[in-house]
Order: structure tokens, then sequence, then C-alpha cells
């Protein structure tokens, strides 16, 4: 079982969520990393409502990083990097690259490829057995 963090957040959101030294220090303390990724001037960056800070492609190409692209020319670029990535805006699941199930928040089936998405609630990790993983803010309660 992955614990993700949500934009690097182990203990909730954050005003530096998505930036490069937030997401590896998530990574170092040994979860899985949801960063959001955009197309600005021909270059990706890092962030979800804007280009935050330039994309550093060999963290990018690490294990448990999953890279959600912000449009579908960005999904386009992620694929041919070669980087686990996924796009969604509404849907109840998208499929990554990888082959995980990226779920939707309150969407969660018993896949043992699903990823469970911004639980909040204590007890639904004792649910947690048959999935690949859970993503969200606050994934220190989790792990």
């Amino acid at each position: 079982m992955k614990f993700i963090a949500h934009r690097g957040n182990t203990e909730g959101p954050s005003d530096v969520e998505n930036e490069l030294d937030y997401m590896k220090h998530a990574y170092n303390m040994g979860h899985g990393v949801e960063c959001d990724i955009q197309l600005f001037n021909n270059k990706l960056y890092f962030g979800h409502d804007k280009p935050q800070c330039l994309v550093d492609h060999k963290f990018i190409r690490n294990d448990d990083v999953f890279c959600h692209a912000k449009s579908v020319d960005v999904l386009s670029i992620l694929i041919n990097l070669g980087v686990n990535c996924f796009f969604h805006e509404t849907d109840a699941v998208t499929l990554t690259s990888g082959g995980q199930i990226w779920c939707y928040p309150g969407v969660h089936p018993r896949n043992e490829n699903a990823i469970w998405l911004d639980l909040q609630d204590k007890s639904l990790p004792d649910m947690r057995d048959g999935i690949y993983g859970i993503c969200g803010d606050y994934i220190s309660r989790f792990s």
C-alpha cells in the first residue's frame, strides 16, 4: 500500500505545495508524490493554478511520482517523457500511464490498482486492503 502526498502535502495544505523541495521532502520521507504540471512558454512547470517552478525531469521520473497533467497537451508531453502521468477533470476515475486507477475524491473502488484521493477520515484506512494507494493532503495520518 502506497501513501501519496498530494502536491507534497503530508500535514495539510500548504502555501508551498507543488514546489520541488517540498515534494522532495515528502518523497524522501518514503511517500509517493502527486504533482501538478502545466505548460507555459513551451516549458513544463510545477503548479496547480499557475506555473510555479520549472519541472525537474529527474524528479518526475522517480518511482511513485504521479504527474497530474493540467491539460491534454501536457499529458502528451509527459507520456513521451515516459513518466507516470494522468489527466482528469471530474471523471469518476482515470487511468495513469502506469496502469493505476486514479479515483476522483469520494470514489473508492476495491481494486489492487486503485488510488483513492483526498481521504481525511481516519476510519477509512481500515478499509484499505486490496488497493494500490491513498493520496491526500494529510497522508501522515495514514502511514
